[in-house]
């Protein structure tokens, strides 16, 4: 037996089951309610009960998959890309993502990709790099903190 979903309540509910499992975006939330069959109208007022009640909050989550990115030692762009595929549109455009993704934690993650890798070859150093999505501004940085280390060696 089918249930027929057709009410808030009932995806007001779908969406808590979704949070239960993990965290989503707001806008990955919506879309996912929306996938459920909930009309825009109604997945509007999903999200805003939501919000509401505090079980949204774009910030905490986009602090917590950029660690979760930086462990993965993957860059800043790398970062971007994945929330445009997540459907995160509102986050790229009005959030300031190097306030949970710094420059700080993006070398950090260079370095110990460099590390990991056993990389000395600058040119490879860079190709991986720049094929892992870190920013343009870190490539030069680590470049010198391998030269550095060269010379203390």
């Amino acid at each position: 037996m089918t249930v027929q979903v057709n009410n808030e309540k009932d995806f007001i509910k779908i969406a808590l089951k979704l949070l239960a499992s993990r965290d989503y975006f707001s806008s990955e939330l919506k879309n996912k309610v929306i996938a459920k069959g909930a009309p825009d109208d109604i997945a509007d007022k999903v999200m805003e009960y939501l919000a509401n009640y505090n079980y949204l909050d774009d910030r905490r989550v986009l602090e917590k998959y950029s660690k979760e990115i930086a462990q993965k030692l993957k860059g800043f762009f790398y970062l971007k890309k994945k929330l445009y595929e997540k459907g995160c549109f509102d986050i790229l455009e009005k959030m300031d993502m190097r306030c949970c993704y710094t420059e700080e934690m993006e070398k950090e993650a260079a370095l110990n990709l460099v590390d990991k890798l056993n990389l000395s070859d600058m040119a490879v150093i860079e190709k991986k790099l720049v094929s892992r999505g870190f920013s343009s501004e870190i490539i030069p940085f680590v470049k010198r903190e391998i030269k550095n280390r060269a010379k203390w060696n």
